[in-house]
């Protein structure tokens, strides 16, 4: 299995099981830590950014989907 296949698939895991320390533990293999952000941290960037993104889109293009799933979804 290449590297990128193993990095999309712990990004993925990560972002679909969001509190599972093992999937945390397996993506943050992936991702460098800086002086500015951990690799946990960077990772609950990426996560928080994709969910973002999904509920901006879900609000624009399916408005009534978007309000019957309400504001926390």
């Amino acid at each position: 299995m290449s590297t990128l296949v193993e990095l999309q698939r712990a990004l993925q895991r990560h972002v679909l099981d969001a509190g599972d320390a093992d999937a945390a533990m397996e993506a943050r293999a992936f991702v460098t830590a800086d002086t500015r952000a951990s690799a946990q941290r960077r990772l609950d960037i990426y996560a928080h950014a994709y969910r973002a993104r999904l509920r901006e889109v879900l609000a624009k293009d399916y408005p009534g989907l978007r309000a019957l799933a309400g504001e926390d979804s």
